[in-house]
């Protein structure tokens, strides 16, 4: 199917990408679990996070200015 990328032709464009985006936030908070500890000792935005390959209890999370933090999940 073809589509004409003109905004001349599509004026109600704009409107329907809003209205999505709002239909996805109210599922997104509508599956949300509720929120089990703060993990925060990072000073900056968490950018990564992994689990431990073998001991589930383990993971680790690096922020945006390089500090890596292993947490363990059972002792928080």
């Amino acid at each position: 199917m073809m589509r004409n990328p003109s905004k001349s032709l599509h004026p109600f464009e704009r409107g329907r990408e809003y209205v999505r985006a709002l239909n996805s936030v109210k599922l997104q908070r509508m599956f949300a679990k509720p929120l089990v500890a703060s993990l925060d000792l990072h000073g900056d935005g968490v950018y990564t996070m992994s689990r431990h390959p073998k001991q589930l209890p383990y993971f680790l999370s690096g922020d945006a200015s390089g500090e890596l933090i292993i947490w363990n999940l059972i002792t928080q």
